[in-house]
């Protein structure tokens, strides 16, 4: 296990929308609610941080046809992290040290269904959280 010291120094919300019909409650068994979500890493090792940035998307589709109906709610979330002496978990080839990415983007993830809670909370999509995901497997997808 690697042992990684490392401060967060920004937690924020870069934007977030809502679209949610006035009769959504009455209606909603009539469609199915799909989400995706997307994670970007930018890392400096020269000023010693990484930005983490998660984006979720909310849609609805109508059950019957597949048609997307609605963007429900959009949240797009960016935590930064300071790491001293961050060039000791890059490689040769400058890339990030797999471990420190998947435990850092972990944390960013969290702090997304966080502020995700927090939005939702009084609308009538307060049940839909963004699932546990694992990040792991993911970023694994797209680094091979």
């Amino acid at each position: 296990m690697l042992e990684l010291k490392y401060k967060i120094d920004r937690v924020e919300t870069l934007s977030h929308t809502f679209n949610i019909p006035e009769d959504y409650a009455e209606v909603k068994d009539n469609f199915n609610i799909m989400g995706e979500t997307r994670i970007r890493v930018d890392a400096d090792s020269d000023k010693n941080y990484v930005k983490v940035e998660v984006t979720i998307n909310m849609d609805s589709y109508e059950k019957s046809t597949g048609d997307k109906v609605a963007s429900l709610f959009s949240l797009k979330t960016l935590t930064r992290f300071t790491i001293n002496d961050l060039k000791q978990y890059f490689s040769a080839n400058e890339e990030l040290n797999r471990e420190v990415l998947y435990h850092l983007t972990e944390i960013a993830v969290h702090h997304t269904r966080g502020m995700q809670v927090v939005y939702l909370l009084s609308t009538p999509l307060k049940s839909l959280l963004l699932p546990s995901i694992d990040v792991k497997k993911i970023l694994s997808d797209k680094l091979e």
